[in-house]
């Protein structure tokens, strides 16, 4: 019999302070994504800088992120997510500064390499967080990320209207100023959540030992027949369907001629079947996680195929279930990676997904809006219909929706 000594669970405890913490530091950086290119073009009025701001977001994913991993993998989780918060504090502090001034060339440039910066931290945050998923959720792995997912994307949806609100009453400069109050807020969170009780011993750096390290973490993919299951069906359905939104903007305005507005809307309210599908992984604790991805795979397709149908309201509740299934299917993907990799591989692991992601990406938007120029947007849609079924077909062949999960050193229970 266990004594209750009156205090509270301190596991659920941190979990709630945690999440809470995550949230709104979530909010203010999507409050960061929205104002940053408003204040390139503020200052600049040049829709070239704009578009050179949003390469430098991406660069460090592509460049870096293999990298991030491996520091992220040595060092002390706590320290990295306090040290990130801290110095995206001081970066939005000096945006607000900057967002006063009207039309200053010279100070986009430092725009620029501030931006690169703070692209960089927040994938040593992402990174980061990614790995202590564990260490909060170690007894339901799967309820975990389906909670972190949900705090995700529900600030996704909501942030362009609080923003929007934020702009209107205060002006640009309150984008900044909320998501610096926002970073100190995280920052004394991890220190009250308690996160990490370990202290992780930094090791001593050698070049040689940094980048054989670095390699691992695309090696352990080949190594491990789960994970290399895994990514072969991300970078096929990734290859399919990364696109898609751009492929159905054109298609929804080419054929069938609607506004600008409606499809807008059509592609926001698709936003909420992400958010709800959040809560699908969070109620079914007594299935495996092979058969949620296969789940959340099947839905990502059979919303897909419905975009065969020429009807813009079915399009519009094709993309609709292809959200719910998306998420799943991704929250799948980070629960696999929890069980199946080494827990000091974590960061290194899901760096080198992200950075396939990254990499397909501009690959299946080249080729779906080639498609569609070259044959017609019907023909983009069939060819993101082709990629469905491959991944189907090969979830199906290599039997991954049962790769063994009862170890007892994959599932802690």
């Amino acid at each position: 019999m266990q004594v209750n000594d009156g205090s509270v669970n301190p596991s659920l405890n941190r979990r709630t302070w945690f999440l809470l913490g995550l949230g709104l530091n979530n909010l203010g950086n999507n409050f960061y994504y929205i104002g940053l290119p408003l204040l390139v073009y503020k200052l600049s009025g040049s829709a070239t800088s704009m578009g050179i701001m949003a390469i430098i977001e991406v660069l460090p994913v592509l460049l870096l992120g293999p990298f991030i991993g491996t520091i992220v993998d040595r060092l002390d989780s706590k320290k990295i997510l306090l040290v990130s918060s801290i110095l995206q504090a001081v970066i939005m502090a000096v945006f607000f500064g900057v967002s006063n001034i009207q039309d200053s060339t010279a100070i986009v440039y430092i725009v620029y390499i501030l931006g690169g910066i703070t692209a960089t931290n927040v994938q040593f945050n992402k990174i980061t967080i990614f790995t202590i998923v564990p260490k909060l959720f170690h007894n339901n792995l799967k309820a975990g990320n389906a909670k972190i997912s949900s705090v995700t994307t529900s600030t996704e949806l909501f942030s362009p209207f609080i923003a929007s609100f934020f702009i209107g009453l205060m002006g640009l400069f309150s984008l900044f100023l909320f998501n610096c109050i926002t970073s100190v807020w995280f920052a004394l969170i991890i220190v009250k959540a308690q996160i990490l009780d370990e202290k992780k011993q930094p090791a001593p750096f050698d070049f040689s030992s940094f980048i054989r390290d670095t390699t691992k973490g695309f090696k352990v993919f080949v190594h491990s027949r789960p994970l290399l299951l895994l990514i072969i069906i991300v970078a096929i359905s990734n290859l399919g369907d990364a696109g898609l939104i751009q492929l159905l903007m054109y298609y929804m305005a080419e054929d069938f001629h609607l506004s600008n507005a409606s499809i807008s809307f059509i592609i926001g309210i698709s936003g909420i079947g992400a958010f709800l599908g959040t809560f699908f992984p969070r109620f079914t604790n007594k299935m495996t996680i092979g058969h949620t991805l296969f789940i959340g795979l099947l839905l990502n397709n059979v919303g897909i195929f419905l975009l065969l149908i020429k009807s813009w309201p079915i399009i519009a509740v094709g993309l609709f279930i292809a959200n719910v299934g998306g998420i799943i299917y991704g929250i799948s993907q980070n629960t696999i990676i929890h069980m199946v990799a080494e827990k000091d591989m974590l960061a290194r692991v899901n760096s080198s997904l992200k950075l396939l992601v990254q990499i397909t990406k501009p690959i299946s938007i080249s080729m779906l809006m080639f498609s569609a120029n070259a044959f017609g947007a019907y023909f983009g849609i069939v060819v993101c219909v082709s990629f469905a079924v491959i991944t189907t077909a090969v979830m199906i062949i290599t039997k991954f929706y049962n790769f063994e999960l009862e170890d007892k050193k994959i599932r802690g229970e």
